[in-house]
C-alpha cells in the first residue's frame, strides 16, 4: 500500500489531496485543510492500471502547483545536500560521514530525567560498506538529500604474506564454521585481509571444492590435507568443478587470484550444468555475491570496459527464460553489473506487469532473480518504477543495500512492503538489518509500520528509540495527517512526550507549516494527561492484601519488554480519590496476570476486574498486549494476551477484532483463536458482536468456524438460538434510548444521527448535518469539548461497525422471514439505542398466525408507529398469536398501490434503507425452467473461480456442506423459516477444503428445494425435492437473486 499526500495554497485555499494505492483499487481523500474531506474509491481490472491511474493523478497534481507531504518527501528542517560523488578509497575502515546540516547549536537544558539526550539535529544517512557504494556505476545519477556513509571503507588490500601452510591449517581448524547442519562451510573469517599469495589462493580452492560428507568437521579436513603432505604450487586445481552443493562466496577471491582476467570471464559465464534448477541457481547466486564483494571493487576501468564487452557480446534478451524454475544466462546479471542499461531497460519493459505477481502462492522471481537486472536500469526513478510495477520483493540482504545504493530515501516504502511480507520472524529481521543502515526522517513511517505489521517489531521500535529526532520529524507530517498510520503516530510522539521529548516535538516544529503544528499541538503537546498521586502503602485496599494472602504470588520474573514506566497508569478509587499503583503494585499485578489461567484467574486480577477503574484498566490491557506484539509476539509469554480478556473493555475490543480478521492470512491461526477466547472472555455485548461478525463474515473458514462455534456454545450456556443472542448482544454504543446521543462542548451541544450507507454523521444547531465534529474554539469548554471528541471517535468507530453487521442481519431476516413477538420487537429493536436507528429506515409488517401480511408500518422518529396513511398504527399484543417482521414487496404482491403509498412516504422523509426493500428486484423462472424439481439453466451462464462461489455465497447466508471424502464439497444450503422451506445449491466439480490451488473452476449445476429447515450432513440424500411450482415465490425469488449476484462474476 502505498500513500502519497499533496497541499495546495494560493492565498484564497488551502487544500490537501491525499491518493492511497492498494493493490487493484485506489482511494483519494480531498478537501479544504482542516476538514475531513471527500472520499472516492475506484477499482480497476489489474494492479498496474491503477498504477498507472495513481501516477497519472500524481502527475496532475503536481503539475497544477500541489506541494507533496507525504513523510518521505523531503522535509524542510534538512538544507539540500549535493549529489555527491563515488567515494574514494581511504586508508583506514572506519564510519566517516558528512553531517546532513551544520552542527545545530547546544541542545537545551533537558526535562527531568529524560529517556535520550535531545538533540534536533537531524541525520539524513544511508551507512552502507564500500563494495556497495562502488557497485553503482560512476556515471549512475544518484538521487539527492541523503549523505553517503561508508560503515565500511574500501581501502587497498596489503599485500600477500608468504604461504604458510601450517597457519591456514589452523585457521582452516579454527575460524571454518558448518552451517545449515553440515552441508555448508562458512570460511568468512577464515581468509586474511591482505591480498592472497597464488599458493594461499589454490590451497583455499582445493579445500572448498573438495567432496565432503555432511558430518566431517573443518578440524578433521584439517588434519587429512596435513596427513597427505598436500604440495600448493599456486597453480588453479585441474578442474574447478565440485559435487558440493555449497560453496562459499570466498571462492571466486580465490579464482580472481588463480585465472586471467580473461579466464575468469569464460569461467564466470559458463552454465553451470547438473544437480537441478535450484543447485544451478544458487551456485550462480553465489558466484555473483562473492564477486560482488570480493573482486568487482578493485578491478581497473581496463578490466572494467572488458567485463562490459564480453557481456555485451554474450547479451540477447530473447534466452530470458520462460520457465520460472530455470536460472538465466550469467552474462544478463553481469551485464548489469556493469552498465549494460539499454539493454535492461528493452528486457524489463517487456515483462508483463504481473509477470512475477501473478501467483501469489510462491516467489516466481526466485530462480530467475530479476531484482538484479532492475537494480541495473539507468536512473533512480526507472529503478523504483519497475520495482513497484513487477512487485518485485526485496527479499535478499543484498537487494535492499543494492536497491538503497541507487534510490536512496526516494523508495524507502518498497523495501518497507518486502521486510512486511516475510512471514519467518529470522528471515524479516535479517532484511532489516540491512533497512536500518537508513538514518534518515524518511524512514521513521516505515518504521513505525514495520513495529505494528511485521517479523521485527522489536528491532523497529529500537530503530524508533535510537533515532528519536528523525523519529519526531518523520512522524509528525503522519500524526497530522488523519490518514492510515496517523494514530499510532500520534501514540508514539505522546509516548515520547512522556519520556521527556516535549523539547525536541517543540524544536522539529519550527520546521512545519501552521496548520501542521496547530494539529500536532493539539494532539501531543497541548494534550494535559491527568497525574494522579501514587497508591500511599496505608491506602492499600483490605481485598488486595485478601487476594494475595489467597494466593501467594510465585517467583515469576518479570520479562525485560515489560517496562513499568512504559505502561498506562492503573487507577483505584479510594475513599474519594483516585491513586495511581505505584511500581511495587504494579510489579504485583504483572505477577498476578503470569500466574493467570483462562480456566483459573489469581484473585487478585479479579479482583482488579471488579474495583479498578474501567478505562483504565482497558488501557493497561491493551498497553500491555501492544508491548507483547513488540516483542514478536513469543508464545511463552501469551499471558500478556490472555490477560487483556481479563482487563480489556470495548476500545480494546474494536482494536483487536481486525487484528483477529487478519492473523489467519499471516499464518497465525493459533493466534487468531487466542483472540477469540479473549473477546469471549471480555464479555461485553461489543465483544460478542465482534465474535458474530467474525462468525458471519471473514475469508478464512478455519477461524469463522471457530467463532461460530462460539457463539453457539455461548448461546447453549445463555438456553438461546444464535439469532435470539444475536438480538440481544447489540451493543447500545452509548446512545440514549431514543437512539440518540449529545456531544457537548458548552455553549454549543451537537447531536449524532446515523446517515446514508450507515455512516455516523453530526447534526448542529441550525439543521447542518456533517460527517465530523468541529475543531474546539476558544470559546468552548477546555474539558467538555476536549472529552466530546474522544467520545465522538470511539462511536464513530463502534458504528461504522456494528451498523453493518445488524443492516445485513436484518436483510437476512427478511430474505428468509425472522419474526419476532411484538413484545420481543418493542424491547430488541424499537427500544434498543443502535437497532431504532435501523428499524426506522425500513417497512415492517404484521404477520397473523399462518404467516400471512395483515398491516405494515414504519417506526416514526418519536418511536411511535404509523401506517401508510402516516396515521398511527398500533401494534397487536403477544396474546393475539401475531408476529413482527421486515416486509418484502412480493408479500405486497396485487396491491401496487399501497406499495406506492410507502414509496412516497419514504421519498417525502427522505428516508434512505440500508438494503433494497421496496425496489428489491423480484425474480421468477421462465416457464421453461419451472418444470419439475430442479433449476439446471444455470450451469449454461457461465464459470465462476472456486473461492468467488464459495464465499459469495457464505457472505449472502448459504452454509457450506459437510466435507466428505478427501475433505471434497459441492453443495451450500440456506434456511428460509418463514416459509420452513432449505434451499440446496449443487456446484461442479467441487473443491477440496484447504486446497484452493486444485479447484477448477465451477458451475452452478442445480438448484432445488427441500421441506423443513434442513442441516448439512455427511452423505445428503435429497429425494424429497419440492417441485418448482410449489415453492414460496418470495423463497424462490431470493434464491435466484443470491444466483444472479454469483454470476455477475462469471466468466
Amino acid at each position: 500500500m502505498t500513500t502519497r499526500t499533496f497541499e495546495f495554497s494560493d492565498g484564497s485555499s488551502n487544500k490537501f489531496w491525499t491518493i492511497t494505492l492498494d493493490g487493484k483499487a485506489h482511494t483519494v481523500n480531498y478537501g479544504r485543510i482542516g476538514t475531513a474531506g471527500q472520499t472516492q474509491t475506484k477499482e480497476f481490472a489489474s494492479d498496474s492500471d491503477a498504477q498507472k491511474s495513481f501516477d497519472k493523478l500524481v502527475a496532475e497534481k503536481t503539475k497544477k502547483g500541489y506541494v507533496e507531504k507525504t513523510a518521505g518527501a523531503p522535509l524542510a528542517p534538512v538544507a539540500p545536500v549535493a549529489k555527491k560523488e563515488k567515494p574514494a578509497p581511504v586508508a583506514a575502515a572506519k564510519k566517516e560521514a558528512v553531517p546532513a546540516q551544520p552542527a545545530a547549536a547546544p541542545a537545551p537544558a533537558p526535562e527531568p530525567a529524560p529517556a535520550f539526550s535531545i538533540n534536533a539535529a537531524l541525520r539524513r544517512e544511508i551507512d552502507l560498506d564500500a563494495a556497495d557504494w562502488a557497485a553503482v556505476p560512476e556515471d549512475f545519477p544518484l538521487p539527492d538529500g541523503a549523505v553517503r556513509v561508508m560503515s565500511a571503507a574500501l581501502a587497498p588490500q596489503p599485500p600477500a604474506k608468504p604461504f604458510d601452510l601450517e597457519d591456514c591449517l589452523k585457521r582452516l581448524a579454527t575460524k571454518v564454521r558448518a552451517r545449515t547442519y553440515g552441508w555448508e562451510w562458512d570460511f568468512s573469517a577464515a581468509l586474511p585481509v591482505t591480498q592472497l599469495s597464488r599458493e594461499e589462493a589454490e590451497f583455499w580452492c582445493s579445500v572448498m571444492l573438495a567432496p565432503r560428507k555432511r558430518d566431517e568437521k573443518p578440524a578433521e579436513h584439517a588434519e587429512k590435507i596435513r596427513k597427505e603432505n598436500t604440495v600448493f604450487t599456486g597453480k588453479a586445481p585441474a578442474t574447478l568443478d565440485t559435487k558440493n552443493n555449497y560453496v562459499p562466496a570466498e571462492f571466486v577471491r580465490c579464482l580472481a587470484v588463480l585465472l586471467t582476467p580473461a579466464e575468469l570471464i569464460e569461467y564466470m559465464f559458463r552454465p553451470v550444468g547438473g544437480r537441478g534448477f535450484g543447485f544451478q541457481m544458487t551456485r550462480m547466486r553465489v558466484y555473483r555475491d562473492g564477486f560482488r564483494k570480493y573482486v568487482f571493487p578493485w578491478l581497473t576501468a581496463a578490466e572494467r570496459a572488458a567485463w562490459k564487452e564480453a557481456a555485451k557480446a554474450a547479451w540477447n534478451s530473447a534466452v530470458w527464460p520462460t520457465d520460472f524454475y530455470a536460472t538465466p544466462p550469467a552474462p544478463f546479471m553481469f551485464g548489469v553489473m556493469f552498465g549494460l542499461r539499454d539493454e535492461a531497460l528493452s528486457l524489463v519493459e517487456s515483462w508483463a506487469d504481473n509477470l512475477y505477481a501473478a501467483d501469489t502462492s510462491w516467489d516466481h522471481a526466485h530462480y530467475h532473480c530479476p531484482q538484479e537486472i532492475v537494480l541495473g536500469l539507468g536512473t533512480p526513478e526507472l529503478v523504483a518504477f519497475h520495482m513497484r510495477r513487477l512487485k518485485l520483493p526485496l527479499n535478499r540482504p543484498v537487494y535492499i543495500r543494492g536497491f538503497l545504493a541507487r534510490t536512496g530515501l526516494t523508495a524507502l516504502d518498497v523495501i518497507a512492503r518486502s521486510i512486511a511480507a516475510i512471514g519467518k520472524k529470522e528471515d524479516a529481521e535479517e532484511l532489516f538489518a540491512e533497512f536500518g543502515r537508513v538514518h534518515a526522517p524518511e524512514a521513521a513511517p516505515h518504521m513505525l509500520d514495520l513495529a505494528h505489521n511485521s517479523k521485527a517489531p522489536r528491532s523497529s521500535r529500537e530503530w524508533l528509540d535510537a533515532h528519536p529526532a528523525e523519529s519526531v520529524a518523520g512522524l509528525i507530517p503522519v500524526a497530522a495527517g488523519g490518514g492510515k498510520g496517523a494514530a499510532a503516530a500520534v501514540d508514539y510522539l505522546n509516548t515520547l512526550k512522556r519520556r521527556g521529548a516535549s523539547a525536541l516535538i517543540e524544536a522539529q516544529l519550527a520546521h512545519f507549516p501552521a496548520d501542521t503544528v496547530a494539529r500536532i499541538r493539539a494532539s501531543v503537546l497541548d494534550v494535559v494527561e491527568k497525574v494522579y498521586p501514587a497508591l500511599p502503602p496505608e491506602k492499600i485496599p483490605a481485598w488486595w492484601g485478601g487476594a494475595l494472602a489467597a494466593a501467594p504470588l510465585g517467583k515469576n520474573k518479570r520479562p525485560a519488554w515489560v517496562k513499568l514506566p512504559d505502561l498506562t497508569p492503573l487507577i483505584l478509587d479510594i475513599a474519594g480519590g483516585q491513586y495511581a499503583l505505584g511500581e511495587a503494585q504494579l510489579g504485583e499485578v504483572i505477577a498476578a496476570l503470569q500466574a493467570s489461567t483462562p480456566e483459573q484467574k489469581h484473585p487478585l486480577a479479579v479482583a482488579l476486574r471488579e474495583h479498578a477503574e474501567a478505562d483504565s484498566l482497558d488501557a493497561f490491557g491493551w498497553r500491555l498486549f501492544e508491548l507483547w506484539l513488540g516483542e514478536g509476539a513469543p508464545s511463552k509469554e501469551k499471558w500478556a494476551f490472555l490477560a487483556l480478556g481479563l482487563l480489556g473493555g470495548d476500545c480494546s475490543v474494536l482494536k483487536l477484532a481486525p487484528l483477529i480478521r487478519v492473523w489467519p492470512g499471516e499464518s497465525q491461526h493459533q493466534r487468531a483463536v487466542m483472540g477469540l477466547e479473549v473477546l469471549r472472555a471480555i464479555g461485553t455485548d461489543t465483544a460478542l458482536m465482534q465474535i458474530n461478525g467474525i462468525a458471519q463474515k471473514v475469508k478464512f473458514k478455519g477461524i469463522k468456524e471457530r467463532a461460530a462455534q462460539c457463539m453457539e456454545a455461548i448461546a447453549e450456556t445463555r438456553g438461546m438460538s444464535r439469532a435470539q443472542l444475536e438480538d440481544r448482544i447489540v451493543p447500545d454504543c452509548g446512545l440514549d434510548e431514543r437512539g440518540s446521543r449529545v456531544f457537548d462542548f458548552g455553549p454549543r451541544q451537537f447531536r449524532f444521527i446515523l446517515g446514508p450507507e450507515m455512516k455516523p454523521m453530526i447534526r448542529h444547531a441550525d439543521g447542518t448535518i456533517k460527517s465530523d465534529l468541529p475543531k474546539p474554539g476558544a470559546k468552548d469548554d477546555a474539558t467538555l469539548a476536549p472529552a466530546a471528541v474522544a467520545e465522538w471517535k470511539l462511536l464513530k468507530k463502534q458504528i461504522a461497525e456494528v451498523a453493518k453487521i445488524q443492516a445485513v442481519r436484518l436483510e437476512q431476516a427478511m430474505v428468509t422471514g425472522r419474526r419476532w413477538a411484538p413484545g420481543e420487537f418493542q424491547q430488541l429493536i424499537v427500544k434498543q439505542p443502535l437497532m431504532i436507528n435501523l428499524a426506522r429506515l425500513l417497512l415492517w409488517g404484521v404477520y397473523d398466525a399462518q404467516g400471512k401480511l395483515t398491516g405494515a408500518f414504519r417506526v416514526t422518529e418519536d418511536q411511535t408507529f404509523a401506517d401508510e396513511n402516516d396515521a398511527d398504527f398500533t401494534l397487536p399484543g403477544d396474546a393475539a398469536g401475531a408476529s413482527i417482521g421486515l416486509a418484502h414487496p412480493l408479500q405486497m404482491s396485487g396491491q401496487k398501490q399501497l406499495l406506492d403509498q410507502w414509496g412516497q412516504i419514504f421519498g417525502d422523509y427522505e428516508i434512505v434503507p440500508p438494503f433494497a426493500q421496496l425496489g428489491r428486484t423480484i425474480h421468477t423462472l421462465a416457464p421453461e425452467h419451472a418444470q419439475g424439481a430442479e433449476i439446471k439453466h444455470l450451469a449454461t451462464r457461465g464459470k465462476l473461480v472456486a473461492q468467488t462461489l464459495v464465499f459469495g455465497l457464505e457472505k449472502l447466508g448459504w452454509q457450506r456442506g459437510i466435507p466428505q471424502d478427501a475433505g471434497w464439497v459441492n453443495e451450500h444450503t440456506k434456511q428460509f423459516p418463514g416459509a420452513d422451506i432449505t434451499a440446496v445449491i449443487n456446484y461442479d466439480e467441487g473443491f477440496s477444503v484447504g486446497y484452493w490451488e486444485g479447484a477448477g473452476e465451477q458451475t452452478i449445476e442445480r438448484v432445488f428445494f427441500v421441506p423443513g429447515l434442513y442441516t448439512p450432513r455427511m452423505y445428503p440424500d435429497h429425494k424429497n425435492a419440492i417441485p418448482l411450482a410449489q415453492v414460496d415465490a418470495l423463497v424462490l425469488s431470493e434464491v435466484l437473486n443470491d444466483c444472479e449476484l454469483l454470476l455477475m462474476k462469471a466468466k
